[in-house]
């Protein structure tokens, strides 16, 4: 029997890893099947590739906040997943398979970092910096690069953030939040003096024009003008 079992005339070796990725080492030449699902991404433009290995069961949704804490890149919501034949996937599909299951992306890169340029804009005077950093960043690195171009900023001083859903407010970006493909940022806590280029003071003029038009704005001043009537109230402190 041990010889039929063995590595004899029959050439079976027991304790070889069967063939096909459904298996799993267990310890002491013990294979069993896994309870992982293989997952093969390829992006569907460039072609890059991730493989990976999730529990079984698991939602497409798990498997793209997986997708974001291994390449450093999200939010989770830009990421599209599909099949090689191009079927949309819903976030609540279950990754089921034995076999390797292949999966094509949208919205994100998977290869290494790569160098991206970032408007830092102050929240307060509009003024403006730019400064490169990799796509794969935190906020806190970001500040770290800002240091460095910046020397006399302090870093406990800097403010990174984004304008909070009802326009007035700042919205503070943790340390650990991921640049996630953003091109533009609000800053505070610094002084920037910069003098503008042609193409930037058309750009910022734009957007003045774009948020003086926005509802919230009207709305805003049409109730400080019920306030302060012109043309006595335009001179008021308070308006």
């Amino acid at each position: 029997l041990k010889r039929f079992l063995g590595k004899g005339s029959f050439g079976w070796d027991l304790s070889a890893k069967p063939p096909g990725d459904q298996w799993e080492h267990r310890g002491n030449g013990m294979y069993g099947r896994s309870n992982k699902a293989h997952i093969h991404i390829t992006h569907a433009i460039t072609g890059e590739e991730l493989k990976m290995q999730i529990e079984r069961g698991s939602t497409l949704g798990m498997l793209k906040k997986m997708v974001v804490k291994q390449v450093l890149r999200g939010p989770e919501s830009r990421i599209e997943l599909a099949t090689r034949e191009g079927a949309e996937l819903a976030d609540n599909y279950r990754l089921n398979s034995s076999v390797t299951e292949a999966l094509v992306l949208v919205g994100i890169a998977l290869g290494p970092p790569r160098e991206v340029e970032l408007c830092l804009c102050h929240a307060h005077t509009g003024a403006r910096v730019r400064i490169s950093v990799m796509d794969t960043f935190t906020i806190s690195e970001i500040r770290e690069a800002l240091l460095q171009k910046f020397p006399a900023w302090q870093s406990e001083s800097i403010r990174l953030g984004i304008r909070a859903s009802n326009q007035e407010k700042f919205q503070v970006l943790e340390d650990s939040e991921l640049l996630n493909g953003r091109e533009q940022m609000l800053v505070l806590g610094v002084d920037i003096v910069v003098k503008l280029s042609t193409e930037e003071a058309v750009e910022l003029q734009s957007e003045l024009v774009e948020a003086y038009g926005a509802q919230w704005f009207q709305e805003y001043l049409g109730a400080l003008l019920e306030d302060f009537p012109p043309p006595a109230g335009l001179v008021e402190r308070e308006f």
